[in-house]
């Protein structure tokens, strides 16, 4: 399973946002620009939320997808792991085999 995860305008894990074994990675998830019904008739609002983030990350697998349509999910999970910006204080050089791995 691949679990996405959100963060703030300040590259920071976002206060509403999971971590554990299963977060992959994440991606912008506050403040999100979107089309929607607000309270002053406006077409766009911010929001946040893993929902925004989410499809933020499918379309980054999605082009990388249609420049190399081959490529397994093994592959586009390595390209997204060795192209991905490391940010926080975080131990990067984790072992999933070991309880509490970053």
């Amino acid at each position: 399973m691949w679990a996405i995860g959100a963060t703030t305008t300040s590259d920071t894990k976002a206060g509403f946002s999971q971590g554990g074994p299963d977060l992959f990675v994440s991606a912008p998830g506050v403040s999100i620009w979107s089309t929607q019904m607000t309270t002053s008739s406006s077409l766009y609002d911010t929001s946040s939320g893993t929902s925004f983030a989410s499809p933020g990350v499918s379309g980054v697998i999605a082009l990388i997808l249609s420049a190399n349509p081959g490529l397994t999910q093994d592959d586009v999970r390595q390209i997204l792991i060795d192209t991905s910006e490391k940010v926080g204080n975080y131990d990067y050089d984790w072992d999933p085999g070991m309880p509490g791995h970053s």
